[in-house]
């Protein structure tokens, strides 16, 4: 795996945020955002406070760019809804050095666990508040309004360590109505104790039923 194919698999969207690019290159974020989801009238004044109040917030958190560390590993992961199922999936998953972690559901990473070095964009978008459940944690939410924080990874700068295991074969067992679960997709027995311990608490985290806090 090379760094091109793992931008690639990092931010298979790239092209997406070609105006968030062009305003933070510009010098001019402030007014991308205020123009991606527009003030209402200040005669609205209830609306406009609110609107107001999570544009600074959103403000407040700007834009930045940081080198961080991503791991890059395949779990095992079944999703069920009204009806319990046992539809298990192999799934990538990217954990960054802070804990944060995202699933890539459109792409499949096999064998490979991996950990590099990336530029990582950190940007904060205006939303209206309904889009989103208010089981979601967000960095801000009103009563019309929220700020959405989005990252991007501009670059990969070095890749640190790309290591082939075993495949694990896809749990079996049925996964109760609205939970989530999820197993290990590869062998990590012989991993470096610390990279394993890592792979093993991130499988517990995408773990999550209606009786436990996510």
């Amino acid at each position: 795996m090379d760094a091109k194919s793992l931008e690639i698999f990092l931010n298979p969207s790239a092209n997406q945020w070609a105006a968030e690019r062009a305003a933070i290159a510009a010098g001019k974020w402030a007014e991308y955002l205020a123009k991606h989801v527009p003030a209402p009238s200040r005669l609205a004044f209830g609306r406009y406070r609110r609107w107001r109040a999570a544009y600074e917030h959103a403000i407040k958190i700007g834009c930045t760019s940081a080198i961080t560390e991503v791991l890059l590993f395949p779990v095992w992961r079944c999703e069920s809804s009204e009806e319990a199922g046992a539809n298990w999936r192999r799934v990538p998953v990217v954990l960054f050095a802070n804990g944060w972690l995202e699933l890539r559901d459109d792409i499949s990473l096999q064998n490979t666990i991996v950990t590099a070095n990336v530029e990582e964009l950190r940007i904060a978008l205006l939303a209206a508040s309904r889009a989103y459940s208010t089981s979601i944690e967000l960095a801000y939410r009103n009563e019309e309004y929220a700020v959405v924080e989005a990252r991007r990874i501009e670059r990969v700068v070095s890749i640190e360590t790309v290591v082939m295991r075993r495949s694990l074969a896809a749990p079996t067992r049925t996964v109760r109505t609205f939970s989530t679960d999820a197993e290990l997709a590869l062998d990590v027995s012989d991993l470096d104790a610390s990279l394993a311990d890592r792979i093993r608490r991130t499988v517990g985290q995408l773990r999550a039923s209606p009786n436990q806090d996510v």
